[in-house]
């Protein structure tokens, strides 16, 4: 069933269509601003879908680069997923210029660097723009760590030199910390402190990266802030 919506005022033409299909609720549409000399903003929502679906009806040579990197780094279930495209016409075509869009995750597994574990079901939400993507996590895990909140964010996308920016909030053994930073390519003395020390910890962890398959320990920069309790 196919639903059909229109909003009409002096100021705006609002128009959608709304169609179920499976478990998932779709709607796609397009505004009309008469302040903007009829620019159209063009809208596509899901209410629940996975990250894997939703990519399958991406539109075509649209940010390609943020596409490739979610397909290949993000697996989950997300619900609000809204994407927002502002358009031009020109040349009688409809010329796609911006595009932000938000999802809530639930469940998300994100992959930011090949040789450190994967963050895991994460819950939070995140925000999708032309050239990153930005998770506010409110939850997760990552191999034995139990992350409390944090940012985990991956831009540039729109170049040839993808980063990342990692700051999260671990509450964990100081055991397990020293483990997971093993596995990185970050030069073991940065956090050779960290050895010595038993018990559990709250630690800020900061990272920032470029995506490069063969990441070279100089281009990390490791920052982390060390709250020790039961040592």
């Amino acid at each position: 069933t196919i639903l059909y919506f229109c909003d009409f005022s002096d100021k705006d033409l609002k128009v959608s269509f709304d169609f179920s299909h499976l478990n998932s609720v779709f709607s796609l549409g397009t505004s009309f601003d008469f302040s903007r000399k009829i620019i159209p903003n063009l809208f596509f929502k899901i209410n629940v879908m996975t990250i894997e679906n939703a990519l399958k009806i991406w539109p075509e040579n649209l940010m390609n680069s943020t596409y490739t990197w979610m397909k290949s780094n993000i697996k989950g279930v997300v619900r609000n997923f809204v994407i927002n495209m502002d358009a031009k016409i020109k040349d009688d075509s409809i010329v796609i210029n911006d595009l932000k869009g938000s999802f809530d995750c639930n469940d998300v597994k994100v992959t930011y660097m090949e040789s450190m574990p994967e963050i895991i079901s994460i819950n939070g939400n995140a925000t999708i723009e032309k050239d990153k993507v930005l998770f506010n996590v409110a939850n997760g895990f990552s191999k034995n760590l139990s992350v409390k909140n944090g940012k985990i964010e991956f831009y540039d996308l729109d170049t040839n030199f993808e980063k990342a920016n990692i700051d999260l909030l671990i509450d964990s053994k100081v055991f397990d910390v020293v483990k997971y930073l093993d596995t990185s390519p970050i030069d073991k003395k940065k956090f050779s402190k960290l050895r010595k020390i038993n018990g559990k910890s709250f630690i800020k962890l900061n990272l920032k990266f470029p995506l490069l398959l063969d990441l070279e320990s100089e281009k990390i920069d490791y920052r982390s802030d060390v709250e020790i309790s039961d040592a």
